[in-house]
This record gives structure tokens, C-alpha cells and sequence, in this order.
């Protein structure tokens, strides 16, 4: 009976630090002692939030391929991923990853623009463009028979 409390107890523990660490680093997201980056072995990436100073690690999950992370202003993190089948973009709040187009097209390499805009790449119009997204709607920006990619908002 003793170790079953024994294991309940670590566990709760290892829990509840888990849980310590995800608030503590989803409430300091916009220090510059916090960087996000993909770590690689064999065919799986995590994408991993650290706190440098303190070296804590938070894995947010495996993403499959690529990542490429950017964090916004306000501390939030977006990141592309193939785990739904095609490249999709999600942003994380420091809680929980939404994939906030769900759309049958690749989209990726987001950039976050000062107010909070989103810039990507997708091949929704059957080539890559380059698309906005305000929180609400994505708009392509391109329209062109090139293919477009890596935008990168000016500060």
C-alpha cells in the first residue's frame, strides 16, 4: 500500500510541476530569455519552448516535419506542421495548439507582423502566394504566376 501512494505522490508531483512550468513559461513569452525550436530524431520533431536562463524545457508536442516558429508580440507562437496530413499553421497561447485554417492546402512559414497580423505562405490558389490572415479571414496578397514564399514583416 505504501508504494501505491508512494507512485500517486511522484506522479501528482511530476504533474504538478509539468503545470508549474507550461504557466510560468505561457505567462514570460515575451522576455527574451524564452526561445522556441525544433528538436530532430529520426523522422519525429517536438517543437520545444525553453527558458534559457532557467534552462526548463516545455514540449508543445510532436509536429512531424517542419515547424518554423514565431512568436508575436502579444506571446503567442506560430508554428506550421504536418500532423493533420498537409502543412497547416497553428498558434499556441502558452495552454493549448489551434489549427486555425484547416484547409486542404499547404500552408507555412508564418510571420507575425507588430499589430498582430499574420503573413504566410499557402498553395490554396495552386501555387505558393503570399496570404494575411487578421484573426478572422486570410486574404492573398499576391496573385501572381510566381511563387511567392517566406514573408517577413518589417519592424
Amino acid at each position: 500500500m505504501f508504494r501505491f501512494w508512494l507512485r500517486a505522490a511522484s506522479l501528482l508531483t511530476i504533474l504538478m510541476t509539468l503545470f508549474t512550468l507550461a504557466a510560468y513559461i505561457a505567462g514570460h513569452t515575451t522576455d527574451s530569455d524564452v526561445l522556441a525550436f525544433t528538436s530532430t530524431q529520426g523522422d519525429t520533431s517536438t517543437l520545444i519552448v525553453m527558458d534559457t536562463t532557467r534552462g526548463f524545457q516545455y514540449s508543445i508536442g510532436e509536429i512531424y516535419i517542419y515547424s518554423y516558429p514565431v512568436w508575436s508580440v502579444d506571446g503567442r507562437l506560430a508554428y506550421y506542421s504536418d500532423r493533420d496530413g498537409n502543412r497547416e499553421i497553428y498558434v499556441w497561447d502558452g495552454a493549448a495548439a489551434l489549427n486555425i485554417f484547416n484547409n486542404p492546402a499547404d500552408d507555412d512559414y508564418p510571420a507575425w507582423s507588430a499589430d498582430g497580423r499574420l503573413a504566410f505562405t499557402s498553395t490554396r490558389d495552386g501555387n505558393d502566394e503570399i496570404y494575411v490572415w487578421d484573426g478572422k479571414s486570410a486574404v492573398n496578397l499576391t496573385h501572381s504566376p510566381a511563387n511567392e514564399s517566406f514573408p517577413a514583416w518589417r519592424p
